[in-house]
């Protein structure tokens, strides 16, 4: 059992190394992706982003902490 394994790898390994010297190797697949995207509604500075790239979020986490404190101003004024 252990030598038709490694029979099978040394083929494939043979198989792949002949097709990168003849530069045939030609490689398909398919990348999927789901991008979203969210504008503010108020504008200032981000303060704190205390997520990570590429991390799953659910919905009503908190993805960013934006610095208000002008339009808190600009209220109190009013």
């Amino acid at each position: 059992m252990r030598g038709k394994k490694l029979c099978v790898i040394l083929v494939g390994v043979l198989f792949i190394s002949s097709a990168c010297a003849a530069g045939d190797l030609k490689l398909t697949g398919v990348v999927e992706t789901l991008i979203r995207s969210h504008y503010a509604e108020v504008s200032g500075k981000i303060v704190d982003f205390p997520i990570e790239l590429g991390q799953p979020v659910q919905a009503g986490d908190i993805i960013a902490v934006i610095d208000d404190s002008d339009a808190r101003y600009t209220l109190e004024q009013l």
